[in-house]
């Protein structure tokens, strides 16, 4: 497999750590921000209807979704994973699954992605937004709307900013209002979940019967799962949220009968 390059994908504007998933077992344990990671995954997984869909993956790292998708029966997808940092995808690069994936170096803030417009059944953009320049964050989410099928979804997720407590290594976070105004200009937001979320932020507002639940789970969990476990009840109260996002149409496009009452735009990319 040879992997595309696109434009010059060298932006150093652009945050390049990661978390590496398939280091979780060196700690001995389901760290939380694993756990969110494989949660997100297997929601992707709720949206697979067939087993040929387009599914376009946009900071896509190592293509672990790929893997997933081949070890859970969903292996003939036509997966395309966009990525800055060459280095992981030579390591997507050597996976062994059933049908190989499209791998592309590319910069998503410069560069449109390079398939055809309303192709992707699925768009999944996991915890890209924080590490991109934030006056880039509309160019990337434009060219996602123009990318997806306007029946298709777009699941994104990213912190959902407290105004108190930003990652080091994120160039921005968004609070959930913030996030919202950005989104609504190219999608309409379907769904939230939270997909982590402190202890101390939860317990708080539970209903008296997720309390007793709590109570009971608490005997054997620990923090760790106790914070995915109640978090996409309650996205407001939780540290990165997952947003279910379904495309905007703007009037009259090609191929497109569906119209939108507000917010007419053009995609000028």
């Amino acid at each position: 497999m040879s992997i595309e390059v696109i434009g010059n994908p060298k932006n150093p504007k652009c945050n390049k750590t990661h978390l590496d998933i398939e280091k979780a077992n060196e700690r001995g344990l389901a760290h939380r921000d694993y756990l969110a990671h494989s949660l997100r995954w297997t929601h992707v997984l709720k949206h697979v209807k067939k087993d040929d869909m387009n599914i376009l993956d946009v900071g896509c790292g190592n293509a672990m979704l790929a893997q997933v998708l081949y070890v859970n029966k969903r292996g003939n997808c036509n997966y395309t994973g966009v990525e800055i940092r060459k280095t992981m995808l030579d390591i997507a690069d050597k996976r062994k699954l059933k049908k190989e994936p499209r791998l592309i170096q590319m910069d998503i803030t410069k560069d449109k992605m390079p398939v055809d417009d309303g192709w992707a059944d699925i768009v999944t953009c996991f915890e890209v937004a924080e590490h991109i320049p934030p006056e880039d964050l509309d160019f990337m989410l434009k060219d996602i709307n123009r990318c997806v099928k306007s029946n298709g979804v777009v699941l994104l997720s990213t912190p959902n900013y407290d105004g108190k407590h930003q990652a080091a290594n994120h160039l921005k976070e968004y609070t959930e209002d913030e996030l919202s105004n950005h989104l609504r200009q190219y999608f309409s937001i379907t769904k939230k979940y939270g997909t982590f979320a402190s202890q101390k932020d939860i317990e708080v507002i539970l209903s008296q019967s997720e309390r007793e639940l709590w109570e009971k789970l608490k005997e054997y969990y620990d923090s760790n799962m106790f914070s995915v476990l109640f978090a996409p009840l309650y996205p407001s109260q939780s540290r990165n949220i997952l947003w279910v996002l379904k495309k905007k149409v703007n009037r009259g496009s090609i191929g497109d009968t569906t119209s939108i009452k507000d917010d007419v735009w053009e995609i000028d990319v």
